[in-house]
Order: C-alpha cells, then structure tokens, then sequence
C-alpha cells in the first residue's frame, strides 16, 4: 500500500507543477502587449485540453468544467492572473483527496491487490 500511496504523491504533484507552468503560461502572454489576446486565442484551447487530460480519471464533470473554465479565463481580457490550472488542482487534490485517491486507484491495476492488503490490516 504504501507503494502506491508514493506513486499517487508523486502523480498528484506532478499535476500540481504542470498546473503552475500552465498559469504562469497564461499570464506570460502580458509580457508583449501587441501578442497578449492574439496568443491566448491559441494558448486557450491548448490549455483546456491539458487540463481536461489530466484531471479526467478523477471526474468528468470537474475535468470538463475546469477545461471549459479555465479556457474562457484565458480568452476574457486582464483575467490571465486567475490561476484556474491551480484552482482545479485544489479541487481534485485539497478538496476530495480521498475521494480522488479511490478514483485514481479504480484506473489501475493494483487495485486488487491493494484492497486485499487493506482488508488484511483490518484483520
């Protein structure tokens, strides 16, 4: 078990590092001023597409509405300092993290044996 509690830490703040570089993405665009809006129409879609990937085994309806959201932030005028990347990694991770932990386990194939070992320390 504690194999795969270190493999979902270690995933889960792999996602929190690429949330980051996905904000700090979205609000670089402000450094050329002529670029800013033009960048994001492309930078946008990108952008939601990564984030539905990789919250998706933890939830459709957070993948796809923090996709969604975090897209038309980057597409809204002066709102790239919003941190929706991050945001989203707070609802997964901070929020539900048990219950994000039973989905990820539920996506892999150690799921057997880890629920046997769970039930073998309970005995």
């Amino acid at each position: 078990m504690d194999k795969l509690l270190k493999i979902y830490s270690d995933e889960k703040w792999t996602k929190f590092a690429i949330c980051i570089v996905l904000d700090i993405l979205g609000a670089v665009s402000y450094l050329i001023p002529a670029l800013a809006e033009t960048s994001d129409l492309i930078f946008a879609p990108i952008s939601g597409l990564i984030l539905m990937a990789l919250f998706w085994k933890y939830g459709k309806f957070k993948s796809f509405g923090g996709g969604i959201f975090n897209s038309a932030e980057e597409l809204i005028p002066f709102t790239d300092f919003i941190p929706t990347a991050l945001l989203l990694w707070v609802a997964v991770f901070v929020k539900d993290d048990k219950e994000s932990f039973k989905k990820w386990l539920d996506n892999r194939k150690e799921k057997t044996d880890a629920i046997l070992m769970i039930d073998e320390k309970k005995e």
